[in-house]
C-alpha cells in the first residue's frame, strides 16, 4: 500500500484498524470515579510535586531565551528568520509558562504569539509593544507572580492583551482601506 496520501488512487482499499473491545475497556475517561482513574491522577501529581523543584529553573531559561530572541530579532532589523525564532520560543513559553506555575506569563505569551503572526502580513511589529510584551514575561518571573489573584500581574497581562487587539484591529481597518 502506498504510504504517500497525494498519490493515493481512489481504486485503492483502506484498513480501518479497530480498537480491541477489551482496550477500550480499560482506557480511562475523563471524570472517572474509578480506584485506577484516582490513583493515576495521584501517581501524575506526585510526578508534577517532584518535578515542580525544577519549574523556577526552567522558567528562567526559557525567559532567558526570549530575551535573546527579542535581541537577535532587533539586531537583525526584524528577519523572518529572528522573527519566526521568537514566535517559536514565546508558542513554547506560551504552552510551558501555566506547567511552570506562571500563568500569567502564558497570557502574555500568548498576546505576543497573536502580535507576531497578526503583524506578520502587514510588514511592521511594533517595537515597543514587543518589548512590552517581553519585558512583561521578565516582570512576572522576577516577581514570582504566580497566582490568578496577583493584582499587578492580572492588570498587567490584560492591557497587554487589550493593546494587541487594538492594534491589530486598526492594522486590519487600515488594510481594509
Amino acid at each position: 500500500m502506498q504510504t504517500d496520501p497525494s498519490t493515493f488512487q481512489a481504486s485503492e482499499t483502506i484498513e480501518q484498524i479497530a480498537t480491541p473491545r477489551h482496550l477500550q475497556q480499560r482506557c480511562l475517561s475523563p471524570g472517572d470515579g474509578s480506584q485506577a482513574a484516582k490513583q493515576a491522577i495521584a501517581n501524575a501529581e506526585q510526578a508534577l510535586k517532584k518535578l515542580s523543584v525544577n519549574f523556577d529553573e526552567w522558567m528562567r531559561g526559557e525567559v532567558g531565551k526570549l530575551k535573546q530572541a527579542r535581541g537577535a530579532a532587533k539586531a537583525s532589523q526584524f528577519s523572518a528568520q529572528t522573527i519566526d525564532q521568537l514566535f517559536s520560543i514565546s508558542h513554547d513559553l506560551k504552552g510551558q509558562a501555566s506547567i511552570f506555575g506562571y500563568p500569567f506569563a502564558a497570557d502574555i505569551c500568548s498576546s505576543l504569539c497573536k502580535l507576531i503572526d497578526g503583524s506578520a502580513g502587514h510588514g511592521h511589529l511594533p517595537e515597543a509593544l514587543l518589548d512590552q510584551h517581553v519585558d512583561a514575561v521578565v516582570a512576572v518571573y522576577r516577581e514570582q507572580a504566580k497566582d490568578r489573584d496577583h493584582p499587578k500581574a492580572s492588570i498587567l497581562a490584560r492591557k497587554l492583551c487589550d493593546v494587541t487587539d487594538d492594534y491589530l484591529n486598526q492594522l486590519r481597518r487600515r488594510a481594509k482601506t
